[in-house]
């Protein structure tokens, strides 16, 4: 593979669905490790589930345009499983393990864009 396909996973990554709902994924590709953070507002803004800036909750193994990820949750849940499915500029999270030992707010599956604009300090 060549240096581009190294870092397909890395930048910022956003979708809402219906009902208003944001999933946000700021994510770093090295080699085959991915890290980053997970954001997800949700109940029209109620419930936000999102970590402290700089501050990862997302973790994972990259194989192919797939990485499998372990996340935690502002809200005490640990050990969230998901998979990130790449397809060009669109990802597609799938939950495949509820976060544990506490509560959690996670999309089920949702459609992620790239966000050309992303990862700007604000």
């Amino acid at each position: 593979m060549g240096a581009f396909a190294d870092e397909r996973f890395s930048g910022q990554w956003e979708g809402e669905n219906e009902a208003g709902s944001v999933l946000t994924l700021d994510l770093k590709q090295n080699a085959q490790v991915i890290n980053g953070t997970y954001c997800y507002i949700t109940q029209r803004g109620n419930r936000i589930d999102c970590t402290a800036p700089g501050d990862n909750n997302l973790h994972g193994i990259i194989a192919g345009n797939r990485a499998d990820v372990m996340f935690d949750s502002s809200f005490g849940g640990v050990n969230g499983q998901a998979s990130l499915e790449l397809e060009g500029d669109r990802m597609t999270w799938r939950l495949i393990k509820v976060p544990v030992k506490g509560g959690y707010y996670a999309p089920q599956t949702f459609t992620l864009t790239r966000n050309r604009d992303g990862m700007q300090s604000r």
